[in-house]
């Protein structure tokens, strides 16, 4: 039932999403988003199998006291308090997490049911079986707010509450707070300064044998011997970060493309505002690129961006009126989000631990 379920959703969200009279229809756009949302949740919280799965129903049924990423072990605790089993309640942290992402998606775009057909391409089989990540990035896609606000030190107190929650969840969303610059004075400065010196530390990475130079006396001196931390910057990739690099400086061409046309179609102010910083955050986030050469598993916070990416293509092909440019915006997303499916399905894992324990799973209340 799984898998007619995930065509069905993915058919209602593409017809809902370049519909123009849904898309203007406030009450019926806001009906599908719910229906779409509902759906992607029983389609997520079916996933039963996987390594990581395994690991999640270990520790959600484990007595153990963890330190490290204590809110999500506050949520498991909540959960076991309230009798939910490990699937019952993935399911409930998994609205909240889609809750937080429509909230910012309906604050920016006005066509969200764009981006969840988008997402149903490819990220909702990834999130199914990486649920912390997937909280911890909802819980920074709603703090963008902030970042997209005026700069004032409210909204800098309120990011840095939300990047240190999703810290919480997922210890990696500590990369976020570079985004704090973006809320100092001289924001394209800092994200001038960044992107340069993101590229530089790129090209040394790779002329090191892509090892970032000194990284273990950093991590040493920063973390000390933490064996999470080591292991997971002591290992090296050969050309497996051509994927993901290229598909984020394919992400960055779209932005620009549609920035293009942001003064020449029926963009309101604070579109072309939200679109702008989404170039900025792509910009920052190249200093990840040196990260994703020495180990893989970096290659998610260039994938992340793909929420806020995907705002901004819904933008320009909503606002466009020449039927030519929504197809080539069209056409474009679906060449992107076709190239990370076929990176993370082929090359980063395979269908089999992706795409088969999702259709091949149960609804969460059994």
């Amino acid at each position: 039932m799984i898998e007619p379920l995930y065509w069905g959703t993915l058919a209602f969200s593409g017809i809902c999403a370049f519909s123009r009279k849904i898309q203007k229809d406030k009450i019926a756009n806001q009906i599908a988003v719910i229906i779409t949302v509902l759906c992607i949740v029983l389609i997520v919280s079916a996933n039963r199998q996987g390594n990581d799965i395994i690991n999640y129903v270990r520790s959600y049924n484990s007595t153990k006291t963890f330190n490290r990423e204590p809110l999500y072990h506050l949520l498991e605790v909540m959960g076991k308090a309230v009798e939910l089993n490990f699937y019952q309640f993935r399911a409930a942290v998994s609205i909240i997490g889609y809750v937080l992402i429509i909230s910012t998606l309906k604050k920016y775009t006005r066509n969200v049911e764009f981006v969840l057909f988008f997402y149903c391409f490819h990220l909702i089989f990834m999130d199914s079986g990486q649920l912390r990540n997937f909280l911890a990035v909802s819980i920074w896609v709603f703090s963008i707010r902030f970042v997209c606000e005026l700069k004032t030190s409210k909204n800098l107190i309120y990011y840095c509450i939300c990047i240190i929650l999703a810290c919480g969840i997922h210890t990696a969303s500590i990369f976020y707070f570079i985004l704090v610059l973006l809320l100092i004075r001289g924001r394209k400065t800092f994200t001038k300064a960044l992107f340069g010196l993101g590229a530089g530390m790129a090209l040394l990475t790779y002329l090191n044998g892509n090892r970032i130079p000194y990284i273990s006396i950093i991590i040493s001196f920063l973390l000390g011997e933490e064996q999470r931390a080591q292991n997971y910057f002591s290992s090296v990739t050969t050309r497996g970060f051509l994927g993901p690099v290229g598909l984020y400086i394919l992400g960055i061409w779209g932005l620009l493309f549609i920035k293009r046309q942001m003064h020449t179609t029926a963009f309101n102010e604070e579109t072309i505002k939200f679109g702008n910083i989404v170039l900025m955050i792509n910009c920052c986030f190249v200093v990840a690129v040196p990260l994703t050469m020495m180990n893989l598993t970096f290659y998610r916070l260039l994938r992340n961006l793909l929420y806020f990416n995907l705002a901004v293509y819904s933008n320009g092909y909503f606002c466009q009126n020449k039927i030519k440019q929504r197809w080539m915006i069209m056409l474009f997303t679906i060449f992107l989000c076709l190239g990370w499916a076929l990176f993370d399905f082929t090359i980063y894992s395979s269908p089999e631990y992706t795409i088969a324990p999702v259709f091949n799973g149960e609804w969460f209340w059994k």
